[in-house]
Order: C-alpha cells, then structure tokens, then sequence
C-alpha cells in the first residue's frame, strides 16, 4: 500500500485537512513507535486511508497524542498514534513495502535490485515484527500471503484483466474487512467490497503504468494481450463498486474527508488508460503532477493538483509556479513547519 489513494483537496474544509495530517503524521509516529527510527519514512498515502477509515468506524474517538512529526523543531499538533487501527495500519505499510521489494528484487533493471535487496535486508526484522502483530489481531496472514503466491499461475496471455488482478484484490479485500474484525462491528462485507475494489484499481493501475516497460522487456502485462476498452470498463466498475460500499457504511466521523480522498482519487486516475505519447508529452506530464505527491515529513502539505494550486491550509489559491504568481505553492504551507516539502518550485 503506497500511492493510490490522494490527499484530501486544497479546497476542503480546515477540519478535513488536519483530520488528515494527523492520521498521516501519526503513522508516521506509529511506524517509528513500532518497528524504528527509519521505518517512519513507510508512511504513505493509501496506509492512511485505511487509518481514516478505521478512525471514522469506530464507536469511540481515539485520543490524539500532542507531538511533532518527524521535525523535531515543528510545533507539537495532536496526532493518531495510539490507537489498535493506527497499529494495524502500521503492520500493513510494512509488509506492503516488504512485498514490493520482493517484486522489484527480480525486477530487470539492476539498480531496482540493488536497491529492494538492500531495503529487503533492513526490513526482515520489521517484518516477522509486522507478521507477529498482524496474527495477534486475527488476521489470515497466511491465507493472504497464500492468495498473493498465486499470482504468477494466472498470468497467461488469455486471462481477463479483472482475473489477473484479483490475487492482489482477495488480498486488499482481506485488509480492509478485518477493520470490522478489529473495531468489533458488523460491517465486514461492506468493507471486503471496499477493498476488493481498491485492490483491483492498484492493479490495473501498475499494470497501465508499466505497460510499455513490461513490453520492451518481455514481462507479462495482460494489458499487452487485451483490449484496453476491457481495462477501461473493469476500472469503471471498480470504482463504482468502491463507492458504493462506502456508501453503506456508517460511518461515525471523518465522512466528508473519506468522501474527498475517494472523489480525489477517482478523478486523479481519471486518465487509467494509457494511450500513446512520446517522451516531450510524458515528460510534461511528470511536471505538471510534481511527482505525484507531495510529501515532506510525509504530510501531503502541498499536492500540486491539476489545476496549479497548492492544497495546504491556507494556499489553495497559489499556483506551484513562481513566475505567475510571485510565489511558490509551499510559502504557506503549515503542516510540517520548516520542512520544504514542494519539489515543484
């Protein structure tokens, strides 16, 4: 779980955005609570989400802790570190990166390798620690990790894209249903809809991502055997379904920032389906998305968003580009007080 899910938009209510940030920030926390000093840097978008969700489900408000992020100079805000969901989602960032570096660790190009051999060997540890505290809330860790293995049988060039991607949707589904495991409410169903959806739309997208790598390398892409009209439809239906059981649940708090993450998200994958561009038109667009995100400690403080404007607190109506407004999307930015945090300047 890394980057799917986006941050909540520059023109959300101020509750929303520090709703948010301290779910963000407080994994962030949790992971260095929990598993080291390093680990804080796992914190990523889509393991807050499911934070936020666990957060708006619950009967009770967890307490926030008042304290800095990772900049020890900042001003301590309350955050959400201490609460069995944020421990969870903690668990969950760190065997999703320990699954990535799995993949990459095979991946042809040899600084990919180099690199997911070397954060492989950091994180063994963190992850029996994040196994161990996955099975002691219940989890079916090993079904999980059974449904993932499969992955490779199923890749065949006559395989559907819906069916390629369901090992990585079982496993999201698995995820987000045993928040009603954990919080005790009977919203399991609901929840495994939500994250088998989630899981798929991950999928595809990875998929439309390395389309043109996978065939220039010769890796298996269904994407290179299938209509994308396919790939189309099943991320439309995906979506839908995700929205839907979002719909059904009840939940408590956090209704309007779950419903802008979804909304936000939605749009931004807007373009899922690749179509032919040339390198000036790919180039282009890595600027305009300034990296996609964002992070600085990693608080989402300045989402450069299409149409220019920065989404911290107070400059929803900057642009990220110095020359037409005089000023940069990060000037006041006040999340992560003294962190440059806007690589688009």
């Amino acid at each position: 779980m890394f980057g799917f899910t986006q941050s909540p938009a520059a023109c959300c209510q101020k509750s929303s955005a520090s709703t948010y940030r301290s779910h963000f920030c407080g994994l962030s926390c949790r992971l260095r609570k929990d598993y080291g000093h390093s680990a804080r840097f796992l914190v990523n978008r889509d393991s807050s989400f499911l934070s936020i969700l666990g957060s708006a489900l619950a009967p009770y408000s967890a307490p926030l802790t008042t304290v800095t992020c990772c900049n020890p100079l900042a001003t301590p805000t309350p955050l959400a570190i201490d609460s069995s969901v944020q421990q969870f989602s903690a668990a969950v960032a760190v065997c999703g990166l320990t699954a990535k570096c799995s993949d990459d660790a095979v991946d042809e190009n040899r600084f990919h390798r180099m690199a997911a051999s070397s954060l492989l060997a950091l994180t063994n540890n963190w992850k029996d620690k994040a196994i161990a505290t996955l099975n002691t809330t219940g989890f079916p860790t090993k079904q999980t990790l059974s449904t993932l293995s499969r992955q490779a049988q199923i890749e065949e060039p006559s395989a559907r894209v819906q069916a390629v991607a369901e090992p990585t949707a079982l496993a999201y589904s698995d995820i987000f249903s045993h928040l009603g495991t954990i919080l005790s409410v009977p919203q399991q169903r609901p929840l495994a809809e939500l994250g088998h959806s989630l899981g798929s739309l991950i999928y595809y997208r990875d998929a439309a991502d390395d389309l043109q790598k996978d065939q220039k390398n010769g890796r298996y892409n269904p994407l290179i055997y299938r209509p994308l009209d396919e790939l189309k439809e099943a991320a439309e239906q995906a979506f839908l379904t995700l929205k839907n059981a979002l719909s059904s649940l009840p939940l408590n708090r956090h209704q309007q920032l779950v419903t802008d993450i979804v909304a936000r998200t939605e749009a931004f994958h807007a373009d899922l389906v690749p179509a032919p561009t040339n390198s000036e038109d790919q180039k282009q667009k890595k600027d305009r998305n300034c990296l996609n995100y964002c992070d600085c400690c990693d608080c989402d403080c300045c989402d450069c968003i299409p149409c220019g404007a920065g989404s911290s607190l107070t400059c929803s109506s900057i642009s990220c580009s110095p020359a037409e407004s005089g000023s940069s999307c990060c000037d006041s930015c006040n999340c992560c007080d003294s962190c440059d945090c806007c690589p688009c300047n």
